[in-house]
C-alpha cells in the first residue's frame, strides 16, 4: 500500500475458504486507557474462534470493541 507517498512492505498470504479477513483502523483499538499493541490483542482474543457470517461478525467487532470501553473509540 502507498499512502501519501509512504510505502510499507509488501506481503503474500493464501487464504484457505471460509477464513476471515479483518481490517481495521486504530480508531477502533486505540483508546486513552490502553496502547495499541493491548487493543489488538483484545481484538485478536475477541475474534478467536468466532465463526459467524461478515454482518455478524462486524457487529461482534462493534460491541466488543466500543462496549468494552463504554465509550466510542478514540479518533
Amino acid at each position: 500500500m502507498n499512502l501519501l507517498g509512504l510505502s510499507s512492505p509488501a506481503a503474500d498470504m493464501e487464504l484457505q475458504p471460509g477464513t476471515s479477513l479483518v481490517l481495521f483502523s486504530d480508531g477502533l483499538i486505540e483508546r486513552r486507557d490502553r496502547d495499541i499493541e493491548s487493543g489488538v490483542d483484545f481484538l485478536r482474543s475477541s475474534l478467536h474462534n468466532a465463526q459467524a457470517s461478515p454482518d455478524r461478525l462486524c457487529d461482534l467487532i462493534l460491541r466488543t470493541m466500543v462496549g468494552s470501553a463504554g465509550r466510542s473509540p478514540t479518533t
